[in-house]
């Protein structure tokens, strides 16, 4: 997870699965949390955890719309 991790600070990273996401996030989290990075890579560890949040927010709202047009089927 951290290699993924490392490829997602670096501007690299892949098509992330909703659970690779979250947890991608909450290490990202811990990091900028940790108060140990300089500014610029705290802002990026920001930037590249926003990025997540949307895509994040993106898939959740997909998995709602097809479940609400299963129960309505």
């Amino acid at each position: 997870m951290d290699d993924l991790l490392e490829k997602v600070l670096a501007g690299k990273s892949p098509k992330l699965t909703f659970e690779e996401g979250l947890k991608i996030l909450e290490k990202l989290v811990e990091k900028v949390e940790s108060g140990d990075l300089p500014l610029n890579e705290t802002m990026t560890a920001y930037e590249k955890g926003a990025e997540i949040i949307k895509n994040l927010k993106t898939e959740l709202q997909k998995a709602e719309e097809k479940i609400t047009i299963l129960k309505k089927g």
